[in-house]
């Protein structure tokens, strides 16, 4: 599926009042339905961009490679 057929099927299901678990966000639905298991963020950010990465990425449990080079990251969450 591509993310925008995911995300009109998610408004769809939540019209429907199928809420997800407590905790559990768009983005985790997404990367745990796919089983990611290589990330390649290399390059998003510049230096003084607003450089937070979201936290699921670290708690998909798929993952095995994940890549953050040249980010100019000040913290990793």
């Amino acid at each position: 599926k591509h993310f925008l057929e995911f995300v009109r099927e998610e408004i769809e299901r939540e019209r429907c009042k199928k809420f997800p678990k407590y905790g559990e966000t768009l983005m985790m639905r997404y990367l745990n339905l796919h089983h990611f298991t290589v990330l390649s963020l290399d390059s998003m950010f510049k230096f003084g961009d607003d450089n937070q990465l979201p936290r699921e990425i670290f708690r998909c449990p798929n993952v095995k490679y994940l890549s953050l080079k040249y980010n100019s990251l000040e913290y990793i969450p």
